[in-house]
């Protein structure tokens, strides 16, 4: 029996709505002079789906192979099923010429980066480049310090579409300035390149400051080929100190479909990444594991528009209990992944409680059979084997919550005081500010994240410096 607990990591079930602008414009308000960030770049509003060289191919990728690659997924069915990005990791960038403009690894990209991407682009997919903020990359290949605008305006006239970006060449410690400081050099760069490119930034440690700077962080370090390396990767993801939304997505790494792992291994892989909102990247088009790659039902709880990172509701170190809301946090829909982390085959039960559905009724689909499995009430449970993973669609009819009642915003010794009612008990939210009301909510900037009290009621207070534009404001339950 698994304990009510996920440990570790413990989640528990967030709803998200988001909320009116509250009324709040005042001339005084906190308004920080800011550069655009990478979240605002208008891509990655879900997470991306495409290819990765690097675990495979390593540093022998070369003009046909990734050709051959954009072939394969054109006419597979990968194309079809969502997946747009070739990209091409360490191992492609030799030299700078007079200009200093990059060029591509001399004999094996005889027509050059921008002939290479043109035949991508033909084939209706994108095409994606790897970097690093150091002078050598990871593989002791070219890397962009000190000429990240030179590179990134390469990049756009090449018709780039991607960008992952490293941290190798140079010590990036926690503690180290620089790990910020040239990761913004490069994002800004590609952000006035005049082209919109995803910005994959996989640096280490992931701190607080970096999904305003970047579509996909990734702090999970490489994969290893092992089921405990896997895990530590979900692991990574669900700890985060903030969660994935349209625009910024956390990135567990390429999906490890290689050959290492066993099938059930492998669609639990898959299953848990979309659980998690993660790009879906893959390292291989090996025909065995297209009906993985492939799978329409389970890509849709990765691709849902809301944009939700599941988490953890139940469970314990080897079983879980694992939701994420589709289509915004008060559908009733619901994907549920119950998660067998362990060696032995074990019964894994959820609970409409712990999923935060209301006591009665529900369907329940399981997405890799394709099946609807039926009406339960109050709970489903199934049989998991060992690594194993049920992964279902769960819906309950729900009428709509009852929408917060904010207070009457107050100045008060310098600081402003947001406050209201009609919360989720013990619920997260985030504080968005925005200096033009207008704007999509995902290009609002993430200034707080609070926790709701256990009667719903919320406070926020900013403080206001002097002499600074107005600032909008809205909540948002993640």
């Amino acid at each position: 029996m698994q304990s009510p607990r996920c440990q570790p990591p413990a989640f528990s079930l967030f709803r998200r709505r988001i909320w009116p602008l509250a009324g709040v414009i005042l001339a005084t308000l906190l308004c920080v002079t800011r550069p655009a960030r990478a979240e605002s770049n208008g891509v990655a509003l879900l997470p991306p789906m495409g290819f990765n060289s690097w675990y495979l191919y390593n540093v022998t990728i070369n003009e046909s192979l990734i050709k051959s690659i954009a072939d394969q997924m054109a006419t597979n069915g990968m194309l079809a099923a969502g997946y747009q990005y070739v990209n091409l990791d360490d191992g492609w960038a030799g030299y700078r010429d007079a200009s200093n403009v990059v060029v591509a690894t001399p004999g094996r990209f005889p027509s050059g980066m921008k002939a290479l991407a043109d035949y991508v682009h033909a084939k209706g997919l994108k095409f994606g480049l790897y970097t690093v903020g150091g002078t050598n990359t990871c593989a002791g290949y070219l890397g962009s310090a000190g000429y990240e605008t030179l590179d990134a305006n390469t990049y756009a006239g090449w018709g780039v579409d991607f960008v992952k970006f490293e941290g190798c060449d140079i010590p990036w410690y926690e503690l180290n300035p620089n790990q910020q400081t040239l990761s913004v050099r490069m994002e800004q760069a590609l952000l006035h390149c005049g082209r919109p490119m995803v910005f994959s930034l996989s640096i280490g440690y992931v701190e607080n400051w970096i999904p305003n700077y970047c579509n996909l962080p990734r702090g999970t370090g490489d994969l290893n080929g092992t089921w405990t390396n896997i895990l530590y990767h979900i692991d990574t993801v669900a700890g985060m100190p903030f969660k994935g939304r349209p625009g910024m997505y956390n990135d567990p790494d390429v999906l490890d479909l290689r050959g290492g792992f066993n099938a059930t291994e492998e669609v639990s892989i898959f299953s848990m990444w979309c659980m998690l909102a993660a790009p879906l990247i893959t390292p291989t088009v090996n025909p065995n594991v297209l009906f993985i790659l492939t799978n329409a039902e389970a890509i849709a709880v990765d691709q849902d528009a809301a944009g939700i990172q599941g988490t953890c509701v139940a469970g314990n170190n080897n079983t879980q209990v694992w939701c994420k809301p589709l289509g915004g946090g008060n559908t009733g829909t619901l994907a549920v992944a119950l998660f067998n982390r362990g060696a032995t085959a074990t019964n894994i039960t959820a609970n409409w409680s712990d999923l935060g559905l209301a006591p009665g009724a529900a369907t329940v689909r399981d997405l890799w059979a394709h099946a609807d499995l039926g009406t339960f009430a109050n709970s489903y449970g199934a049989y998991i084997p060992a690594h194993g993973v049920q992964m279902l669609k769960v819906v309950q009819s729900v009428l709509p919550p009852m929408p917060p009642v904010f207070g009457v915003p107050v100045v008060q010794n310098g600081a402003l005081i947001l406050s209201g009612t009609g919360g989720s008990p013990n619920g997260t939210y985030y504080v968005l500010n925005s200096t033009n009301p207008a704007l999509a909510s995902y290009l609002w900037m993430v200034s707080a994240t609070n926790q709701m009290d256990s009667n719903g009621f919320f406070l926020f207070t900013n403080a206001l410096p002097a002499g600074v534009p107005q600032m909008f404001y809205r909540l948002r339950i993640p």
